[in-house]
């Protein structure tokens, strides 16, 4: 099917090979992945993103897997409290988990500098690249939207430090406008959901206030 070759095809052409199930050999995790796409629509887009990922967690190793050791750290777990059995959040769970970790310092290096912005600046930023829109049931829905690179950053170096490594780390799109200005925007819409802190914040009362 469609999906089927979106995922497998780039993997073939890259001589990757995707990992069979620790208990389901005829499964592979090009199916596990499928299933997800299928199962939530929300994912799809989401798998380019998850399979750049994996592609790049196997380059240190050298060995052409695409295994499923690496998809739940790429995607996260939750875990339950009473029999601690843990569940991978998936594709959907991919980019949010992506975004904390950078956002956080989770994967920083010993010799790396701790990230400049704080919790702050998620307002400073974010407030000005989402807007609302009015969904089913007159609720409210926010968008993605473009914001002007310099009003962005607003001559902060911690602001402009964040949005630079968004944009590195393909979270953040760098672009230009009709009038040749540098702009900013969301890479995926899917971010406004899928990453829990982001996501928590839109649905604060200020947030609607502020952006109203």
């Amino acid at each position: 099917d469609e999906i089927s070759q979106i995922i497998r095809r780039p993997a073939s052409l890259a001589a990757l090979e995707f990992e069979p199930h620790p208990t389901t050999a005829e499964h592979t995790l090009a199916d596990t992945l499928r299933d997800e796409a299928l199962a939530d629509t929300e994912a799809l887009p989401l798998l380019e993103h998850v399979l750049n990922r994996l592609y790049q967690a196997q380059l240190p190793r050298a060995d052409g897997r695409l295994t499923f050791a690496d998809y739940e750290d790429i995607c996260g777990a939750d875990v339950a409290p009473k029999t601690h059995v843990k569940t991978c959040r998936g594709v959907g769970g991919a980019l949010g988990k992506h975004a904390e970790d950078i956002f956080t310092g989770q994967n920083l290096k010993p010799t790396e500098t701790p990230p400049p912005w704080t919790a702050a600046h998620i307002s400073a930023v974010f407030r000005c690249l989402v807007t609302f829109g009015k969904g089913e049931g007159d609720t409210d829905v926010p968008n993605r939207r473009a914001f002007t690179y310099r009003d962005l950053i607003q001559s902060d170096p911690a602001a402009q430090a964040l949005v630079d490594t968004f944009i590195h780390k393909r979270l953040l799109i760098a672009d230009t406008d009709a009038q040749s200005r540098p702009i900013v925007r969301l890479s995926h819409e899917a971010l406004l959901t899928r990453w829990p802190r982001l996501a928590n914040w839109l649905e604060t009362a200020p947030v609607r206030d502020l952006m109203s």
